[in-house]
């Protein structure tokens, strides 16, 4: 009797079917100028994924527009529906996708696609605040590693530790500051000061003496500007007629260069 063991491998995996893409199994019809302004205009990652998937839901049928779901974009995307209805309320807010009632489709007239650096903002802030937030609980963190590696069966019975962040810390995510240098009126504190009717000059000197005499530290210096303007003529401050209001430039202005009394020299 033969004591030689056979070991059964199962069957052989069968070899992987290839993918081949064919018109005869559908296409999407598309005009070259659209297809060439979305590679062209300054779309991010998940805006694009969604453009495509409603170019091919729409045009794929020869529609201009339809019911298309988040879930549905998601499911063809591999987004979450969270990212895909952020991306499609920018694209909306872009005009490079339209809403008609509950259909949703692309906007034809290219040259009102709104594509502009205050669209890109918001998507650079997050950014940024997103890899605050990760270095800080990194550096908290009092584990290091794979959560394998961390733990190990003496400590299965432990549950989620998450490490809190210090109010210091957190504070640094967005901290105030005293006034940069260099600190001028914008063109927006010029046109907010003649509508409300008051010397941007005077006021914006009015201003810099008072938060640096009193030290005053400000998350947003212009929006601490726009507010001194507003209460200037809350508290009292007589508006100017239209004919005395001037645009100061702040740039061009020469203030020279102050005399020293004899009694310093």
């Amino acid at each position: 009797m033969s004591n030689i063991a056979y070991i059964n491998f199962g069957p052989q995996s069968a070899r992987e079917e290839r993918l081949v893409a064919d018109t005869d199994n559908g296409y999407t019809r598309l005009a070259n100028e659209l297809y060439e302004q979305v590679n062209f205009v300054d779309l991010n990652r998940n805006e694009l994924k969604v453009i495509h998937t409603i170019i091919r839901k729409t045009y794929g049928f020869n529609k201009k527009s339809d019911r298309i779901s988040d879930s549905q974009i998601a499911e063809k995307t591999n987004l979450s529906r969270q990212a895909v209805n952020f991306a499609k309320n920018s694209l909306l807010r872009m005009h490079v996708l339209l809403m008609d009632g509950n259909r949703i489709g692309i906007n034809k007239v290219l040259s009102e696609w709104d594509i502009r650096e205050c669209h890109r903002k918001s998507d650079s802030v997050r950014k940024t605040m997103t890899k605050v937030v990760t270095e800080t609980m990194k550096n908290l963190s009092q584990f290091h590693g794979h959560t394998k590696d961390i733990i190990t069966k003496d400590k299965k019975d432990n549950t989620k530790i998450v490490p809190a962040i210090p109010k210091n810390v957190a504070k640094k995510i967005n901290k105030a500051t005293q006034q940069p240098s260099g600190f001028t009126p914008s063109e927006k504190h010029t046109a907010l000061a003649n509508a409300l009717g008051v010397n941007l000059l005077s006021e914006f000197a009015a201003f810099v003496d008072y938060h640096a005499s009193k030290g005053s530290k400000f998350k947003d210096w212009d929006a601490a500007l726009n507010t001194w303007l507003r209460n200037a003529v809350k508290f009292g401050v007589k508006p100017r007629s239209v004919s005395q209001r001037m645009t100061e430039n702040f740039n061009e202005k020469h203030y020279g260069v102050s005399d020293i009394p004899a009694w310093m020299e």
